[in-house]
């Protein structure tokens, strides 16, 4: 088991396939109750929907699944972002996120978080801000209160610039 004085050799991400949704499921399900509302069935359909559109990628590491993203070009929105535990705080989400943000369309990027006062949300507001993003309007997603964030297209390319380290 990986531990804080441990780094992991190397991230490698990829674009999910059909074949990749029984890990991707495993790696979900253990932390699905992180994500208020979080519904297997219509999670699982969104999986297949964005496997199918190249919109669903996966952190690799030392041949485990880490971590994992869901994301829509039309939109320009992350739609769902998680990381195992043990793997966690070594850049893994930040690595999924570089990618998405390789990927998508000239334009702003959205997504929806915690709201600041809900501490299960810390890490993550943390690390959307890195990257530039910044909050907006709160509103509600799966009856839970949150915070829609964006990244405006001039901070998006001077941070695809930096590598999310800051203009």
């Amino acid at each position: 088991m990986m531990n804080c004085n441990q780094n992991p050799k190397q991230i490698r991400i990829h674009c999910a396939t059909p074949a990749d949704i029984p890990a991707w499921l495993t790696l979900v399900l253990s932390v699905a109750a992180e994500f208020p509302g979080f519904q297997l069935e219509e999670y699982k359909a969104a999986l297949e929907e964005n496997i199918a559109r190249n919109s669903a990628l996966f952190a690799e590491i030392d041949g485990a699944m880490a971590g994992v993203l869901l994301f829509s070009y039309e939109n320009r929105e992350l739609l769902f972002l998680a990381v195992l535990p043990k793997y966690r705080r070594f850049g893994v989400a930040s690595a999924l996120i570089s990618r998405m943000l390789l990927k998508l369309p000239a334009g702003d990027v959205t997504l929806t978080t915690f709201c600041e006062e809900d501490k299960n949300g810390e890490a993550a507001r943390a690390l959307y801000q890195k990257f530039g993003f910044v909050p907006a309007e709160i509103c509600r997603e799966f009856d839970y209160p949150a915070q829609r964030f964006v990244l405006p297209e001039a901070k998006r390319t001077a941070e695809l610039q930096t590598g999310g380290e800051g203009a």
